[in-house]
């Protein structure tokens, strides 16, 4: 009984250790960062924020907030 339920154990483990391995090679950042994008564009639709507030907002550096202005602008052309 103990064995087989330490043996669980250490199975669960490595399954776990594998999904997390995974998930970053996987670009867990990176549809963490495409949220905050998509948060910056939706206060920059609203029109009522600047660009230093929108940063403080979404907590992203003021340069992603004027990338996703300039990436919207260019889709309304």
């Amino acid at each position: 009984m103990y064995d087989t339920n330490l043996k669980r154990k250490w199975d669960m483990a490595g399954v776990l250790e594998y999904a997390r391995r995974e998930g970053e090679e996987k670009g867990i950042e990176k549809g963490i960062e495409k949220g905050k994008a998509a948060v910056v564009a939706n206060l920059l639709a609203t029109g009522k924020f600047t660009v230093s507030e929108i940063a403080e907002l979404a907590t992203v550096p003021e340069d992603l907030v004027k990338k996703v202005r300039d990436d919207l602008d260019k889709k309304k052309k």
